[in-house]
């Protein structure tokens, strides 16, 4: 299949109500990292230019940045597990304040192109449901992920295992849009609400410390950006 002709079933033909059964779509992320390698596209939206995917992703790694530094002022030498790195893009940034960062994707061709970024992390390529690193970490982030893992079940499953990944002091930064309906048939999008998250981050033994709003400029979109930390009885 032609590199055109991935990008148009990327637009077109993952489309309607039906959702992937197993949750991940695998051959939805791969064709797309595949027919868009190289691009922010890959990894943002992949309707929109480039020029447009790098100013939502200034504004979100201003963001997400300002709120790991008030819960972690000095990130040299510290632990930092990006969950779901896709190409390494923000990784990148994480590792040149000092972090020790390891970036986990599903997608061997998202890894693949990670490595090539040379983003001075430690990549690798598994699924965030079933992740078993054994290590723990000062922070973790999971970043416009949660609305890509369809199946209820798989996202629960997920947040309990970046729970089992971080460190009792250490901080799990969410950023996800939540929503009260579905607006989208994407097949590999599922959004839902904030009560669902704190749900899940609660029966992971998460509590969510701070929660914020990031506007991005020009869709309308507004994302909520989330700080969590274990429950106290959990320390």
């Amino acid at each position: 299949m032609s590199k055109l002709a991935r990008v148009k079933r990327l637009l077109k033909g993952f489309r309607g109500d039906e959702r992937d059964s197993s949750g991940w779509p695998a051959e939805y992320w791969e064709d797309r990292h595949r027919a868009l390698r190289g691009s922010l596209r890959a990894v943002g939206h992949c309707q929109v230019t480039e020029d447009a995917n790098a100013a939502q992703y200034a504004l979100k790694r201003e963001r997400i940045l300002a709120l790991i530094h008030e819960w972690v002022p000095d990130p040299a030498g510290r632990s930092l597990l990006d969950a779901g790195c896709g190409t390494g893009v923000m990784a990148e940034t994480y590792a040149e304040l000092g972090f020790r960062v390891v970036g986990v994707d599903f997608s061997p061709t998202a890894i693949h192109e990670a490595h090539k970024r040379g983003a001075g992390a430690d990549f690798r390529a598994a699924s965030l449901h079933t992740l078993d690193l054994n290590e723990r970490f000062d922070v973790v982030v999971l970043a416009d992920v949660l609305m890509h893992v369809t199946a209820d079940e798989h996202a629960r499953a997920m947040i309990a295992a970046l729970a089992r990944h971080l460190k009792p002091t250490g901080v799990l930064i969410l950023l996800d849009r939540f929503l009260a309906h579905d607006p989208t048939p994407a097949r590999h999008v599922r959004f839902r609400t904030r009560d669902w998250c704190f749900t899940a981050l609660a029966d992971a033994g998460l509590v969510a410390a701070q929660h914020q709003q990031l506007e991005l400029d020009g869709e309308g979109v507004t994302k909520d950006l989330v700080a969590v930390r274990r429950r106290h009885s959990d320390e």
